[in-house]
């Protein structure tokens, strides 16, 4: 068993992991497969995300599916054809490689959990995770 605590766990600008302008957004890479050992099966990661008001993630895709629960706040998801407004408690789920972005609405933050499988041999579950 391993208990990892939410305050010890560094939450990341996202925007500095990419190399890119800050974009008022923190990731909190909460599991892992550098966390345990192989015992641990490592299919999936488990993150949490803060998106500061007025900030947006612009559309992207990636090789994993991607389940995001909102916790708190408003913001817009949307793909290819539609946006939707999502509150606290609904989830959305994307697939492989579809193409999606997300946008935060009014002024507060929003707070969220996000679920992605591990593919290529684990890489989609460290990649953002500094040495």
């Amino acid at each position: 068993m391993i208990v990892r605590r939410f305050s010890e766990v560094e939450a990341i600008d996202v925007g500095k992991l990419l190399n890119i302008p800050d974009l008022g957004i923190k990731i909190r890479w909460l599991v892992h497969n550098k966390v345990g050992d192989d015992s641990y099966g490592h299919r999936f990661a488990f993150r949490h995300f803060t998106f500061e008001p007025g900030s947006s993630y612009p559309i992207h895709h990636h090789k994993y599916v991607e389940a995001v629960y909102i916790l708190s706040g408003r913001l817009a998801f949307r793909n290819e054809t539609e946006e939707v407004e999502m509150e606290p408690g609904d989830l959305v789920y994307t697939y492989f490689e579809e193409p999606h972005a997300l946008r935060v609405l009014g002024d507060e933050p929003v707070t969220l959990i996000c679920c992605i499988d591990c593919v290529d041999g684990g890489a989609s579950c460290n990649q953002m995770i500094p040495e």
